[in-house]
């Protein structure tokens, strides 16, 4: 049986999640990057999956080593026309919500995890 998650809830809603991140540099303006972007070369499937866990607050633990090596390596890929080195990484989850009726979207704030670099 084929699973249901991209289908409306009940009441005509639709609710998911958008993901982006700003990196930061001493001498720039940010550079605002999407999962596709971050994690290019990614399967599809992982990339939502991956940018939670890799950026998302890691509670009372550190980050890896090595996963912060790659995403500082990443940040300066990213930064296209820019010298300066990336400072930090402010990321962005915004539950979002769409009536399927009107396509009203409801009002959402970004929560946040910044990661310095």
């Amino acid at each position: 049986m084929p699973g249901f998650g991209a289908a409306p809830e009940a009441d005509g809603s639709f609710s998911f999640v958008v993901r982006s991140a700003e990196i930061h540099y001493a001498d720039a303006d940010p550079v605002t990057v999407t999962p596709e972007q971050l994690f290019e070369g990614f399967a599809s499937n992982q990339m939502n999956p991956t940018w939670d866990r890799v950026l998302g607050d890691p509670g009372d633990l550190e980050r890896d080593a090595e996963a912060m090596d790659w995403l500082r390596e990443r940040a300066t890929a990213l930064s296209v026309n820019i010298t300066s080195v990336p400072t930090d990484l402010s990321v962005c989850w915004i539950d979002t919500e769409i009536e399927i009726d009107d396509g009203a979207v409801a009002p959402a704030t970004c929560e946040t995890t910044d990661i310095k670099l």
